[in-house]
């Protein structure tokens, strides 16, 4: 996958949210419950804390495993997005606006006052608007869109960490926060057989 070729024909929230998966492997739904006070821009190491939403005891998101909470370390490189992202004054960093990301919100029921006055996403509004935003940039950019999905630029993250890192698969799974094993099996095709099966090179 060509990264920059693709965030380049990405609207500007799409882009920064593409930006921000590609250089802290983030998992699509991770995304649209960041809160501005999560992101600490320290001079040399930055960091998106992954976290339940819990909002007057009311649970409204947690992250899918247990391994996924924690304090993410994003690379230099989404410094700036996250710099002006910050300077916003709203409660998500990608907040559900329209007039902001363009796409549409999905009807707020009665008693959800919560979610509207914080602009909350549903993770099934965010993640279909957020697949399309990055399939109509695939096709601008003469790349093959049939398999790009809102996992696509974690995966990619997943792939540059395992290349630079010499196929370690601790690292690029504590990175992800994921498993060594899940790690194995998503990039089998990308290791070398030594990495692949191991037991074989015994």
């Amino acid at each position: 996958m060509d990264v920059q070729a693709l965030l380049a024909h990405l609207p500007q929230i799409w882009r920064d949210v593409a930006c921000i998966q590609w250089n802290g492997g983030f998992r699509p739904e991770e995304l649209a419950y960041i809160r501005r006070e999560q992101v600490s821009l320290a001079q040399d190491d930055i960091r998106v804390e992954v976290s339940a939403l819990k909002i007057g005891g009311k649970l409204f998101w947690k992250p899918k495993t247990k391994q996924s909470y924690g304090r993410v370390h994003v690379r230099e490189d989404a410094r700036s997005t996250l710099t002006r992202l910050c300077a916003r004054d709203t409660f998500l960093l990608f907040p559900n606006d329209p007039a902001v990301h363009g796409g549409v919100t999905t009807a707020w029921k009665e008693g959800e006052e919560t979610q509207q006055r914080l602009q909350l996403w549903r993770v099934a509004c965010w993640t279909s608007q957020y697949r399309a935003a990055l399939r109509e940039a695939t096709k601008k950019a003469g790349l093959d869109e049939t398999r790009v999905d809102s996992r696509t630029l974690r995966r990619s993250c997943g792939k540059r960490v395992l290349v630079e890192s010499g196929y370690n698969l601790e690292l690029t799974a504590a990175i992800l926060r994921d498993r060594a094993e899940t790690v194995r099996a998503h990039y089998a095709r990308l290791l070398p057989e030594d990495v692949r099966q191991p037991q074989a090179a015994r």
